[in-house]
């Protein structure tokens, strides 16, 4: 459109842009040359505004509703019923905001140490000395108080009231939690422990002395002073150290001590049962050989077969094995474990020891009558023998019954329900 035009409340001029008028002919806004929409009164606007930041800060400009709650949503808090009900609490001196866990509200300074847990420490004074008010004292109070009474880096012993009752407190004191000071004692600190020395007093002082110096300290020295017993009558010491008749000497001890003791020979009456071994490489000769408390007497005989104490086996060329037929032919007896004396041992092989004599515990099939003959089952146990196998096999007898061992232990060997059988 060019040109001046005029129509209802509209006036067009080149000059002055398009004017707009109400019906009282009063001009109410106009647009001018260049685009700015301009109020009769007021501001001329040339752009509607998308910018969410208002970073122009135009007067000319106009921001669209989406740049306006934009730019409040970045800048501005949005409404809040905890921060209205904030704002509605009254600021009062010395008042705190809290949570009651359902709202916030004010409370007293008093009231809110209670929130915060703190107990009633947290309002006592502090002073610089240590009594007994309900104050707490600083820390100069409390080193000063401790500096003046108590063993301290700057302080010692001597450096205390008393210090015979400091060593007390301190679990020190001389005599009875520690050793006195003894110049008896620096000397023996001071001697050499060489292998065989001995400490002894000189009547001046404890000296070390070897072992020869000692047996003349103990008057243990010449034939007179020093004997040992032996074959009813006392060696002098030369006869013992003298290396001629020594051996003929030690061959004949005789024991007076009697205490027992495992692994030693000891005189009296008390029965023996340690086990450990006492070996004598030779022949051993006496007027009797008492054993104290087992009963049979066993022979070691090779094994190729699992050792059962109480179970009866049978010889092969390969060793003894358990039987496994009734009144099996070749069977020796039962392996014991109740032997008091036995022979053939090899430690270097792996043996069973049978019993030959005596009284041993054997696995039985039942409890029979006080002298029943007994041979082996199938299983190893022993049975009644019956008489068709007496009068054909009777080198297939193995014992005699004698009575069930009711204990669970005989002198330490686990019994196991077995019975007493006379070997024959």
């Amino acid at each position: 459109m060019y040109g001046d035009f005029t129509t209802d409340n509209v006036k067009s001029k080149d000059s002055d842009g398009i004017k707009f008028y109400d019906d009282s002919d009063i001009i109410t806004f106009k647009v001018e040359d260049g685009g700015y929409i301009a109020a009769y009164h007021g501001a001329s606007i040339n752009e509607f505004s998308i910018d969410g930041t208002l970073a122009g800060n135009s007067d000319a400009a106009l921001p669209t509703e989406k740049a306006v709650k934009t730019y409040v949503d970045t800048n501005f808090q949005p409404l809040d019923s905890d921060l209205t009900a904030i704002a509605a609490l009254t600021p009062t001196d010395s008042y705190f905001i809290v949570g009651n866990g359902s709202a916030w509200i004010t409370e007293t300074g008093a009231t809110a140490r209670t929130s915060l847990g703190l107990g009633t420490a947290a309002v006592r004074d502090a002073e610089d000395t240590l009594t007994d008010g309900a104050n707490l004292p600083d820390g100069a109070a409390i080193k000063s108080y401790c500096d003046a009474r108590y063993l301290n880096e700057a302080s010692n012993l001597s450096d205390l009231d008393d210090a015979s009752t400091a060593r007390t407190n301190l679990g020190v004191a001389i005599g009875t939690n520690v050793q006195a000071w003894d110049q008896q004692l620096d000397d023996i600190a001071a001697l050499l422990y060489t292998d065989g020395n001995i400490i002894v007093g000189n009547g001046s002082g404890w000296v070390a002395e070897s072992g020869a110096t000692a047996r003349e300290s103990l008057g243990l020295t010449g034939n007179s002073n020093t004997t040992h017993y032996h074959d009813s009558r006392y060696y002098t010491e030369t006869e013992m150290t003298d290396g001629t008749t020594v051996t003929a000497h030690i061959n004949r001890i005789k024991l007076s001590g009697t205490t027992k003791a495992d692994g030693y020979l000891y005189a009296g009456t008390t029965d023996p049962t340690n086990v450990t071994r006492l070996n004598y490489d030779g022949y051993f000769y006496a007027t009797k050989v008492y054993n104290a408390v087992y009963n049979d007497i066993a022979d070691w005989q090779d094994l190729s077969d699992e050792l059962i104490y109480g179970k009866c086996y049978v010889d092969t060329k390969n060793g003894a094995k358990l039987v496994t037929a009734r009144c099996q032919k070749g069977v020796i007896g039962i392996a014991s474990d109740t032997y008091g004396q036995s022979c053939g041992i090899d430690s270097d092989k792996i043996q069973v020891p049978i019993s030959v004599a005596g009284w041993v515990l054997a696995y039985v099939d039942d409890e029979y009558e006080t002298g029943t003959p007994l041979t082996n089952d199938e299983n190893g146990n022993l049975t009644e023998m019956r008489m068709d196998e007496k009068t054909m096999y009777p080198e297939r007898l193995i014992a005699t019954y004698k009575k069930p061992e009711h204990k669970e232990y005989w002198n330490n060997i686990v019994v196991n329900g077995r019975h007493w059988v006379k070997i024959v």
